[in-house]
């Protein structure tokens, strides 16, 4: 009997210990084929919200399956991992708290073949190893999947595969050995069903993401293609569009090598919907995308057509309305949105020129092998107008030039500055004017930092270059200063736009045909050798096309205007006033008596006018997708009363 008794306790600790083992590979397991279930409704529910099925997008449906079964599989590994330490360090509890038991007769109660009956000393230990490894989980699982957000290069992408290799390797290994030592570990062979699944569940998200690569590696047709554009650029601020100041000079000599186009104009006034345009190819009542709406999802945009062609895919972007989770990430494999800097007037977030070139050259230099898509996008010369110190007195000449202005205690700039706008004790329009050229100036020496790393990587002769704004910026025309996003003024929504590439796909010169920002997407789309999913109502700026006929929209303090024009005048139309006002586009001045004057001109704008402009235009509400703290940030920005 003392043998037994001695050996008792040896026997139930290997027996606790292997039990012990077999909770926490089935907490392993459980939190793995969790994750990866998780990530099966994640992938099929982005799936389904941007109709990749629909649109025939495989390489984005593996795309979304990998990425998410990858995410679900970390997620879940890390909280089966916690859950298995937990009940591992709860077995150790009990073991020492068994251990340290009185006797009976000594102060506790022991029931024959029970436990002791636990204290409430016990049970917050345990209450409390069981949060802490659950708080911990979360929080390594939140920092995996914001690292693999930002840094999913093809290097990363290649050490995950290697790891999950390894993993698999591993576990069918430990099956083999298991089988053949089966009977000097008959309590371990009881791990077998959890190896099993873990084995399998992390071998289907390698077949997966395998899969993923394999379909990644389809080669393009078309060469790389790089969208570069300026926010709040006016094109007439430019010396490649005529002005005075010499505020382009490295885009002006660049210009002479490209394809200018002199009457290009945007169709909204706004970043989120102009963008939405742009990357679409169609206008702002097909995208529903108005002010500061986020892109729907089901939006089929270029981005995901040429990433479903093989194209690398990534977006350095600056501005805070551009930000993740609004949809203008869908198909870019990186989307750059940090911005670690704030405005020198506002506690804003940005991203400066510098660093946002600095970026863009990283991402050039990782993709340069493969064709790719890349979008850069610069903040300046975004109001406040503040350019470094040493370009502030560049153009001080006609500071003191224009009228001096009130300052207005909205973001409107009526009659005065904008609220948001004021830069110190300074009134006069003529140093806002001076600020804001020398903000271009700063842009246009970072761009030429960037097309200057192209040419050292072999790219720039081997890349098609969009260079174009989402909208300008009123200069006190129509008595507005230094804002937009409220009216349809021509000088907002006259935009700059260039081409570069060697022939065929560019042929240099100037082109006074008016464009639209709808047309870069089926020209991009046709240089790259990509069919579009959809018909889209813009034209392939590579042929010979007529003018065009251009709508432009805008969704202001609940206020819907659309216009068009044909290259000679504007036609405005506003839900409030439900009249017209017309503009000069040439002289862009307001017509007085316009349908005397015009005649059959006004009536044929304003038949087009009436069958484009958007019938739902009652029904459209502000800042749709933002929450109360982002909406507080867009006054901030302007783009908010």
């Amino acid at each position: 009997m003392r043998g037994e008794a001695e050996r008792g306790p040896t026997g139930s600790v290997g027996h606790e210990a292997a039990s012990g083992l077999g909770i926490a590979a089935s907490a392993l397991a459980l939190g793995v084929v969790g994750g990866f279930l998780v990530g099966a409704v994640r992938a099929f529910y982005v799936i389904s919200l941007n109709h990749y099925v629909a649109y025939r997008m495989d390489r984005l449906i593996l795309d979304a399956l990998a990425a998410e079964l990858r995410r679900g599989l970390i997620g879940g590994a890390l909280v089966g991992c916690a859950a298995a330490a937990t009940a591992v360090l709860l077995a150790q509890i009990d073991r020492r708290r068994d251990a340290r038991s009185p006797l009976p007769g000594e102060g506790a109660t022991r029931v024959s073949g029970h436990r002791p009956v636990r204290r409430p000393a016990d049970l917050l230990a345990r209450v409390a190893s069981v949060a802490i490894a659950g708080a911990v989980a979360l929080g390594v699982t939140a920092g995996l999947v914001e690292i693999f957000r930002l840094t999913a290069e093809p290097g990363s992408r290649r050490l995950y595969a290697i790891l999950m290799f390894a993993i698999t390797l591993l576990i069918v290994l430990g099956n083999i050995l298991l089988a053949v030592f089966r009977r000097h570990g008959r309590r371990l062979v009881r791990l077998r069903p959890a190896i099993v699944t873990l084995g399998s569940t992390v071998a289907l998200t390698l077949l997966v993401q395998t899969t993923s690569w394999i379909v990644a590696h389809r080669a393009p047709v078309g060469p790389s293609i790089l969208l570069l554009t300026v926010d709040t650029l006016r094109a007439d601020h430019l010396g490649c569009y005529g002005y005075a100041r010499d505020t382009s000079p490295r885009l002006d000599e660049l210009a002479r090598t490209g394809r200018l186009y002199e009457n290009a104009y945007a169709h909204a006034p706004v970043t989120p919907s102009s963008f939405a345009s742009i990357l679409s190819g169609v206008r702002p009542r097909e995208t529903d995308t108005y002010g500061m709406d986020p892109l729907r999802p089901a939006i089929n945009t270029i981005t995901e057509q040429l990433r479903n062609a093989g194209y690398e895919t990534g977006a350095i972007v600056s501005n805070f309305v551009l930000a993740r989770g609004r949809h203008f990430e869908d198909g870019f494999q990186q989307y750059d949105d940090r911005m670690d800097e704030y405005e020198a007037v506002r506690r804003v977030p940005e991203r400066t020129g510098e660093a946002t070139t600095e970026a863009a050259i990283a991402w050039l230099r990782r993709h340069r092998d493969r064709p790719f898509f890349c979008w850069v996008h610069y903040q300046d010369p975004h109001g406040p107008y503040t350019p470094p110190r040493e370009l502030q007195p560049l153009f001080l000449d006609g500071a003191d030039q224009g009228p001096t202005l009130r300052v207005n205690d909205t973001i409107s700039g009526r009659r005065g500055i904008p609220s948001y706008q004021v830069l110190d004790d300074h009134r006069r329009a003529g140093y806002y004017v001076s600020q804001y050229d020398a903000e271009i100036r700063y842009v246009d020496q970072c761009i030429a930092e960037l097309v200057s790393e192209m040419r050292s990587l072999d790219l720039w002769d081997r890349t098609l270059v969009v260079f174009t704004s989402d909208h300008g910026e009123s200069m006190g025309r129509h008595d507005d200063y230094f804002t937009h996003g409220d009216d349809l003024f021509p000088g907002v929504l006259h935009v700059p736009l260039i081409l570069w590439g060697p022939q065929p796909w560019i042929n240099p010169g100037r082109s006074s045909t008016v464009v639209q920002s709808i047309d870069l997407a089926p020209t991009m789309l046709a240089v790259a050798g990509v069919e579009p999913q959809l018909r889209l109502p813009g034209r392939n700026l590579r042929a010979d096309v007529p003018d065009a006929m251009v709508v432009s929209e805008t969704f202001h303090e609940e206020n819907y205007k659309c216009s068009v024009s044909d290259g000679v005048v504007q036609l405005v139309w506003d839900r409030f006033n439900d009249d017209y006002l017309v503009y000069d586009l040439g002289a862009d001045t307001l017509l007085a008596f316009p349908r005397e004057r015009l005649g059959a001109r006004f009536v044929a704008l304003e038949t087009f006018l009436e069958r484009h402009r958007n019938p739902r235009a009652r029904s459209l509400k502000p800042h749709r997708g933002f929450g109360a703290d982002e909406i507080e940030m867009l006054r901030s920005l302007g783009y908010a009363n």
